[in-house]
């Protein structure tokens, strides 16, 4: 399945909603690709962390937040 920002535009009640049934998703073993600015929230579903900054991918997965603000930010 292929999310597009599944938080953009959620109230701060209805996130957790979302994020259950990402993670009642993944549990049933499905793929899953998700497109999020909210990178803290996506990463306990994330095998694999990828970031693009001005339009380029780093050609490595990033495992914390620190990886992910040294590589991006």
């Amino acid at each position: 399945l292929l999310y597009d920002e599944p938080l953009a535009g959620l109230s701060e009640d209805k996130i957790p909603d979302v994020l259950d049934l990402l993670g009642r998703t993944r549990a049933k073993g499905t793929t899953m690709m998700v497109v999020e600015h909210h990178v803290a929230e996506m990463m306990p579903f994330a095998s694999r962390i990828y970031g693009m900054r001005l339009g380029q991918m780093p050609n490595e997965s990033l495992n914390s937040l620190e990886e992910i603000k040294r590589v991006l930010i």
